[in-house]
């Protein structure tokens, strides 16, 4: 409540004179005079935030207060200075500098960002402290991009001491990338606009539609590919793909040193032909590592694949068979050991009988498509015990997955290939509504069958280790019906008829601030129960919360509980955590204030409840 409101239209500034803020017709916060911008950006203070701390090993508590300065230097720049001050480290200087680099492009594609704190004469440890982080994000054209970045801190302990942000990463990335993608990266529409008469008149579907492109890139209609090193557009054209990069990292907070991709140069190119594809892939990375007696060098591979979709396999007109045919050759240029070439080639062989028809899913018509699929996988044997692991992991002791059985990939990287002579049987099964194409069931069901009893390993001096002559069989049913989700993965062992994994979940999310999500997961050896929800109370008004529970050994790992109010003017919110940690249990309680035109805290306490209930996303600004 006010008790005069002066609008400034050349400004777009509203000034507020004797203004009470009211929480249930009780006043509970006074200013003389408040202002705020009603439309577009405005310099002025934001709202300054206050936390108390514990310095490590002391009982006593600390404060923090920073007082945030926001300053709308031109439509495509601004600058937020910061001063903060500890009271057991002394004070801190922050700002933050960005400026649009092309005003008609968004912030992924054309912008430059400078961050700095600095900590002079830390009153515990006697040094200055500080952390740099620049980067630069351009599109030098529709095809080309460039990204830069430099992200260092004065020590390993920054994040925790004085930063205080929450900030759990345990390696910065310093990093310049330049990407090539002919042709250009599908992009999202914008300002879609209806058809004239005229248009019309011309076409013969009515209704349609003619829209403009952003700048930003389709997430749906691309795909990764090369490893994770190259991004094409999914369509059915050919693609060429160019990647250069250099890396440096530094381990901050727990982390420990990784290999670095000092120089790495990336190439795919994909020819599309009548139902074949051909893919050529290229990469060469120079690896180092910060731990003296790591193996380093260069690691150069080339891949060569190409698929084809032979059509119906005669007598069975209703059949589909494909093959693919791989060949691909690495070359380890080592520092500290003898350089290793490997060799490696395969092919698959798929024929599947899709059945097509129509049925009514949940009293609607829907379209059925029911797919049973045989595979056989061949991929060639060899020792591979000499070669290094540098960015391979395995994922044999992770979920089992219908990607995953089908493909035959246990290990992600080029490090370590297995070998197969494998046949794997397969059977997908999706209802989809006709009407609301979201409303959806799948089945999904899959086993593999190896034809030999040694595969790859990658375990240090160990070429092969032994396994059964069958996988596990992977099953799931998935279903998305309006508001409601729903999910089971269930893996199963059939030599000792047990289920030794599972992944059930369920969602109902009408509204961000009304949802409840249960998931548990069973991995074999810890079964383990998340709960998140969020339910208005009122219209202003709603309550959130979420546990983590280890049902194995009852013990809590995680509860996140909290308030929210929400009016025109301003919002609050109060959350509660509890964290397991090794001397039991961590509690602390924040609370975050934001009001209309001048943002909000956005400290560590909006970072930690969207680290901890990732379905709740609101954010009061």
């Amino acid at each position: 409540k006010a008790k005069t409101l002066n609008f400034n239209l050349n400004t777009s500034r509203v000034i507020a004179d004797k203004a009470t803020f009211v929480f249930f017709d009780f006043p509970i916060f006074y200013l003389p005079k408040y202002s705020w911008i009603s439309k577009g950006r405005g310099s002025g203070f934001l709202t300054p935030s206050f936390n108390i701390y514990k310095e490590s090993g002391l009982e006593s508590s600390d404060w923090l207060i920073r007082a945030p300065y926001y300053i709308n230097i031109a439509p495509d720049k601004d600058l937020i200075i910061s001063p903060a001050y500890l009271s057991s480290r002394g004070a801190l200087y922050q700002g933050r500098y960005r400026q649009l680099i092309d005003p008609y492009k968004s912030e992924d594609h054309g912008l430059f960002e400078f961050e700095f704190k600095y900590l002079n004469d830390d009153y515990i440890t006697n040094l200055n402290r500080w952390l740099v982080d620049t980067s630069v994000e351009l599109d030098l054209s529709d095809k080309t991009h460039l990204s830069l970045r430099y992200n260092k801190v004065s020590d390993s302990e920054f994040f925790k001491e004085v930063a205080r942000d929450g900030n759990s990463d345990e390696r910065l990335n310093s990093h310049v990338k330049f990407t090539y993608n002919n042709p250009p990266l599908p992009l999202e529409l914008k300002n879609v606009e209806v058809l004239t008469k005229s248009d019309l008149e011309k076409l013969s579907d009515a209704g349609l539609t003619k829209a403009k492109l952003s700048d930003i890139v389709d997430e749906e209609k691309i795909e990764t590919v090369n490893y994770g090193r190259n991004i094409i557009g999914s369509g059915n054209t050919n693609q060429l793909s160019f990647a250069i990069s250099s890396e440096d990292e530094q381990v901050v907070n727990d982390g420990v040193p990784k290999y670095e991709k000092k120089l790495e140069t990336s190439i795919f190119s994909r020819s599309r032909g009548n139902n074949s594809k051909l893919d050529l892939s290229f990469i060469s990375t120079s690896f180092n590592h910060k731990t003296t007696g790591k193996d380093t060098g260069l690691r150069t591979y080339g891949e060569v694949n190409f698929n084809k979709l032979l059509g119906p396999l005669w007598p069975i007109d209703i059949s589909r068979l494909s093959t693919d045919t791989k060949l691909s050759l690495s070359h380890y240029a080592l520092d500290n050991s003898t350089n290793e070439t490997r060799v490696i080639g395969g092919f698959d062989i798929d024929l599947s009988f899709p059945f097509n028809s129509e049925k009514t899913l949940f009293g609607s018509e829907a379209n059925h498509q029911l797919i049973p699929k045989i595979s056989y996988d061949y991929t060639s044997k060899k020792k591979q015990a000499s070669i290094p692991i540098f960015d391979t992991s395995d994922g044999i002791d992770g979920y089992l997955d219908y990607d995953s059985l089908l493909s035959g990939e246990r290990y992600n990287g080029i490090d370590r290939f297995v070998n197969e002579n494998d046949i794997t049987l397969s059977l997908e099964s999706i209802y989809k509504d006709k009407l609301d194409k979201d409303n959806e069931l799948k089945f999904k069901l899959a086993q593999r069958y190896y034809g030999d009893a040694e595969v790859v390993s990658d375990t240090e001096n160990i070429d092969f280790e032994t396994r059964r002559k069958y996988s596990d069989i992977f099953a799931s049913a998935e279903l998305s019906v309006n508001d409601y989700k729903a999910y089971a993965k269930l893996q199963y062992d059939p030599k000792n008829f047990s289920l030794v994994k599972n992944r059930i979940g369920f969602n109902y999310k009408p509204h961000p601030r009304k949802f409840i999500s249960l998931i548990n997961n069973d991995d074999g050896s810890d079964r383990n129960l998340i709960i998140s929800g969020a339910y208005p109370i009122s219209n202003k008004i709603h309550i959130f919360g979420g546990i983590d529970k280890s049902l194995t050994s009852g013990k809590m790992n995680k509860e996140t509980f909290g308030i929210a109010y929400e009016s025109c003017c301003w919002s609050a919110r109060l959350a509660h955590f509890k964290t397991s940690d090794s001397g039991g249990y961590d509690y602390s309680t924040g609370f975050e204030l934001a009001f209309e035109g001048l943002g909000t805290t956005d400290s560590y306490i909006r970072n930690r409840i969207k680290k901890r209930l990732p379905e709740y996303k609101v954010n009061l600004d």
